[in-house]
């Protein structure tokens, strides 16, 4: 943390709340006087998957970026932003301009959370939200006998716009069902004669961020619900997040593009 002596004083009780969150210590240096244009700053390192700090995560309280001009030491003008709004009093104002640098670009976010993940797979069921996973729903069959089933349930979460494929390889189901645990697949449809007959799914769902318990799970079932059911799932996960569907050729394992022999 690097703050103003000034913003200390007035903020203190917030700033030790803050770190009490982290549990970690924390350095804090004071200043007497603002040498930037921040009154607060404060950084949080990002671990790797060997616990080593990697990137850091950094936030300010800018106080000078959205005014017209500042005056320098030397007593010169220094353009600055103009970023203005006038007030209910009808007063012009300057705002205060918060900056927010997770770990710079959105690469380094999605490397930050999978290297998270996989830091804390002992502990923490790893995995991204469903509004995030890449694949947000993957559809597993027991037998060829209900590819037609899957491959009409492809297409309805597919027109809602659901980011979802078919594992439609001729492979048996535990080797299925354990390549969706290692790609974190959020929901994994099982079909089977039952599920065919009755016109209803079985679902693993991934207990992402959850933590591990004794008996290692990381995923529970649900069994025999209607498609519906899980439609309601996903929009309550993706629920204020942008949707977006899978290009047609991702949408099965015999389509996609693979650069493995």
């Amino acid at each position: 943390f690097r703050a103003t002596q000034d913003f200390y004083r007035e903020n203190n009780e917030w700033i030790k709340e803050l770190i009490k969150k982290e549990g970690q210590p924390a350095l804090l240096e004071l200043w007497e006087e603002r040498y930037f244009y921040f009154v607060l700053k404060f950084e949080r390192p990002v671990l790797s998957a060997q616990n080593r700090s990697a990137t850091l995560s950094t936030n300010q309280i800018d106080v000078e970026s959205s005014l017209e001009y500042m005056v320098d030491n030397e007593g010169k003008k220094r353009q600055k932003y103009d970023i203005h709004f006038t007030d209910v009093d009808g007063i012009k104002k300057y705002p205060v301009i918060l900056h927010n640098s997770p770990t710079g670009g959105l690469e380094r976010i999605l490397w930050g959370l999978i290297e998270t993940a996989i830091r804390d797979k002992d502990k923490i069921v790893p995995g991204f939200r469903t509004w995030l996973s890449p694949i947000q729903v993957r559809i597993l069959t027991i037998s060829n006998d209900q590819h037609d089933y899957a491959e009409k349930i492809l297409e309805i979460l597919s027109k809602e716009s659901y980011r979802v494929d078919f594992d439609d390889r001729n492979e048996k189901l535990g080797k299925k069902i354990r390549q969706s645990e290692i790609d974190w697949i959020p929901y994994t449809i099982i079909l089977g004669t039952k599920e065919q007959e009755d016109q209803t799914i079985s679902v693993r769902k991934r207990l992402i961020g959850h933590p591990i318990g004794p008996k290692k799970e990381t995923s529970k079932n649900i069994n025999n619900i209607k498609l519906s059911e899980l439609i309601e799932m996903l929009k309550e996960d993706t629920k204020g997040f942008p949707k977006h569907k899978l290009p047609k050729p991702f949408r099965k394992f015999s389509t996609k593009i693979s650069f493995r022999k």
